[in-house]
């Protein structure tokens, strides 16, 4: 019999007061584990993913929002099972061998083929939420889930060794809901879109040479004006993959490396669209409808500027299953239909889904569910 149960994983946190100091809000990692394992203080680490946690003092209610691996509903207090994430009842995709698919959360930098399960995400995983005093709310973590694909060799991922990422999402009411996360990395092939390599233009140029690990953040958002509130953080600038990790087993040369401070601006004028809370961007994605669907859904989005933009299906291991736009587009309103098949014409199985929409300076994901 498994569980889901607060974990020792990503107990390197912070938590912060919101709505008048009505509400404590953090962010943590659940843990889905088996009696056994417990009776014995064991845990199973791969199985492990961030969360936020709303605390309302007055009433001692407690609200939730999955922040990496989510299913119908992140705001529900079900909490994600990933081989079920459309919560149907049934395992959502078999390997061609009968084995289970299983999506992981990589909430950590550091990730190495001999204990990047263990040692890694019981010490490595950090997690920093931040609040101004209008309820804007910045949480910031890192993934290594391009980093372990590539230590396990996946092809296209070759680019991706040794270089972890950078999570940042932000919630305009205290923590309830939170946009699609800012991804950042110091990784100088990512900065080209190309999904052949998993490229999608997160790479930072202020972070060339460097290796960014262990952030620490001011737990107060600073108001420029204008929507724009900033962050301050501290990290470290590593100068081995994993040589801060020294409590990791396998971990890399420790030999030191720089304390650098960074002050982040991050526009966060959020529009409301179809329920959902985004920040002000380039392209606005709209989530499709209906949802869950068969046989065909809608996908509706706007364009602010004339860009190339691409709108992609993607299945939840990742890969790229219908392109239905590629181009150079004006300034409109957009909608496109999807059937449910993928590139070469063909019915693809029910399940979730992701679709993404992409142009020089913006990306969106949303996810959908198909039932055939």
């Amino acid at each position: 019999e498994m569980f889901w149960c607060l974990s020792n994983d990503g107990s390197h946190f912070n938590g912060i007061f919101t709505q008048n100091d009505t509400k404590i809000v953090w962010m943590t990692g659940v843990n889905l584990n088996s009696q056994e394992n417990i009776d014995q203080d064991l845990y199973m680490p791969a199985y492990f993913y961030p969360k936020i946690f709303s605390f309302d003092i007055l009433t001692g209610e407690f609200d939730f929002y999955d922040m990496d691996i989510q299913g119908v509903d992140p705001t529900d207090d079900i909490p994600a099972i990933p081989w079920d994430l459309d919560e149907d009842g049934e395992v959502d995709e078999y390997y061609t061998d009968g084995s289970v698919y299983i999506p992981l959360s990589m909430s950590s930098y550091f990730f190495n083929s001999d204990q990047g399960y263990s040692d890694t995400f019981f010490h490595e995983s950090y997690f920093r939420i931040a609040a101004s005093e209008d309820d804007h709310v910045v949480a910031l973590w890192q993934d290594c889930q391009k980093a372990r694909f590539a230590y396990f060799d996946e092809e296209g991922y070759e680019g991706w060794y040794k270089q972890p990422e950078i999570m940042i999402s932000a919630s305009p009411d205290g923590g309830m809901t939170w946009s699609q996360p800012l991804v950042m990395n110091a990784n100088p092939n990512d900065n080209v879109i190309d999904p052949d390599n998993h490229y999608e233009n997160h790479f930072v140029p202020e972070f060339a040479g460097m290796l960014p690990v262990y952030f620490a953040i001011y737990d107060k958002l600073i108001y420029q004006g204008d929507d724009v509130y900033r962050f301050h953080t501290a990290f470290f600038d590593d100068n081995d993959y994993g040589g801060a990790a020294a409590q990791s087993v396998g971990s890399g040369t420790l030999n030191g490396g720089k304390l650098r401070y960074m002050a982040l601006d991050l526009n966060l004028g959020f529009q409301q669209s179809d329920n959902t809370n985004i920040p002000d961007a380039s392209v606005v994605l709209s989530q499709n409808h209906p949802n869950p669907f068969n046989p065909s859904t809608r996908i509706d989005f706007q364009i602010r500027e004339a860009d190339n933009v691409k709108l992609e299906i993607f299945n939840i291991k990742g890969q790229k299953v219908k392109t239905l736009l590629e181009g150079f587009i004006p300034a409109g309103n957009y909608s496109r239909e999807w059937n449910g098949s993928n590139d070469a014409g063909k019915k693809v199985t029910s399940g979730l889904y992701f679709y993404k929409l992409s142009c020089k300076e913006f990306s969106s994901t949303k996810k959908m569910i198909l039932l055939q």
